[in-house]
């Protein structure tokens, strides 16, 4: 049997992100600005609490924050711009898999009926891995490892928030070391991302010594809201298209073509 073949898999996901640019690109180009505009409104209220709160002889003032409705409202519509925007994509780039086009009003359709299943699986995916690194770091990762195609497993395949955890387990046994290096590869990409677009906005004053209404004005400005909206954006491109690349390269090893999950999936 053919086994898992890092270099064919993200070969594979920079194809789907340049066939599908111009449906699922779009798509989350439309999801991020609507993202930022949320952001513009949320993020200032949030902040400016974030500063009265910020008393420097107080070792409790930081902990205010989670009192705050602002904070709990940016958290819960991060979660399901998040839910959205990554069953629209993954849909989008699994019809890609299959040789066909992926609309825009096709993958908003999609992200919204996956909306709630997906913020489950998220969900459930955080607080394990949270968990997960608490022990030492390393059974967080073998998690990420184990559930790395759950996701299309939930969007693709119709399952359940459990099910597509355990079809992800199922299927990335035996190729785990190798899903870990195209993940660490996607992580280094990332940072790399973060540093082109983002490095110059924030600045380190923004990033250490504490807070206070310049470095808040700051991180809440819209040169800086502008620089996060197109580093999610190129971020969820690369994100989406490398988890589908894997789930896609393990039915294809596992299952085969067209006999298996493939042909109901991909065919």
């Amino acid at each position: 049997m053919e086994g898992f073949s890092i270099g064919r898999t993200l070969s594979r996901a920079f194809r789907l992100i340049g066939s599908g640019f111009g449906g699922v690109g779009l798509f989350l180009l439309i999801a991020y600005i609507a993202n930022t505009a949320v952001s513009a409104v949320i993020q200032p209220m949030m902040l400016s609490e974030m500063a009265q709160a910020a008393d420097p002889t107080d070792p409790a003032a930081a902990l205010s924050i989670f009192r705050s409705a602002w904070y709990w409202l940016t958290i819960l519509a991060s979660l399901a711009i998040g839910g959205l925007i990554y069953s629209g994509s993954i849909h989008g780039y699994l019809q890609v898999a299959r040789g066909k086009e992926a609309s825009i009003g096709e993958c908003f359709s999609v992200g919204f009926a996956k909306l709630l299943p997906m913020l489950g699986l998220t969900l459930l995916w955080i607080i394990a891995i949270i968990f997960g690194f608490m022990l030492l770091i390393v059974p967080g990762v073998i998690l990420i490892t184990i559930w790395a195609v759950s996701m299309p497993a939930l969007v693709g395949e119709g399952r359940g928030v459990f099910d597509a955890f355990g079809r992800s387990r199922a299927l990335t046994r035996g190729s785990r070391w190798s899903i870990f290096g195209v993940l660490f590869i996607l992580i280094v990409a990332i940072y790399v991302l973060m540093f082109m677009l983002l490095g110059g906005l924030i600045g380190g004053a923004a990033m250490s010594g504490g807070l206070n209404p310049e470095r808040l004005a700051a991180m809440s400005s819209p040169l800086m809201l502008l620089g996060s909206a197109v580093m999610g954006w190129a971020m969820s491109m690369l994100l989406s298209a490398v988890i589908t690349s894997i789930y896609v390269e393990l039915v294809q090893i596992k299952e085969g073509s067209p006999t298996g999950e493939l042909s109901a999936v991909f065919g």
